[in-house]
């Protein structure tokens, strides 16, 4: 920021004002469209780390991470979506069994939340690398492993 902030007064100083204001103009929206630019494209190819962690922190949340729908899975199949968070039904101690067996697909964008994990046939969550009860690394959902 210093340097910028000498290289514009030594501009004001050589070139004349009508010159310096258009000047000033132009290198203000150059910076502007070029913080636009990186913004845009981090948004949009997103980083290996900060994608699991979205990911991980919807999981958790127990909403879809592509779509954010909520997950209506086991004993939140029949809950109530509040605010804060799903509140399942008091009667719904524990979830059934057969529900949680099954892979799980989001109802509102398709993508596969829930798989069988190869290494131990249990449930695993699709878009994360290991799975919870084995830890095997698997890619999911064509994201590139970076493991080494």
């Amino acid at each position: 920021m210093a340097s910028f902030w000498k290289v514009g007064t030594v501009m004001f100083e050589h070139f004349p004002r009508e010159f310096f204001k258009y000047i000033a103009i132009v290198a203000a929206i150059v910076i502007v469209l070029t913080t636009l630019i990186c913004v845009l494209r981090k948004v949009s190819k997103p980083k290996l780390d900060m994608l699991r962690k979205r990911y991980r922190e919807a999981y958790a949340s127990h909403l879809c991470p592509v779509c954010s729908y909520p997950i209506a899975r086991g004993v939140f199949k029949n809950a109530i979506w509040t605010r804060r968070g799903p509140r399942p039904f008091p009667s719904m101690d524990k979830p059934p069994v057969a529900d949680l067996e099954f892979p799980y697909a989001c109802p509102s964008c398709g993508t596969g939340l829930y798989e069988k994990c190869g290494k131990c046939d249990s449930q695993r969550h699709s878009l994360l690398p290991f799975c919870e009860r084995c830890g095997d690394d698997q890619t999911p959902g064509g994201m590139v492993s970076h493991r080494v």
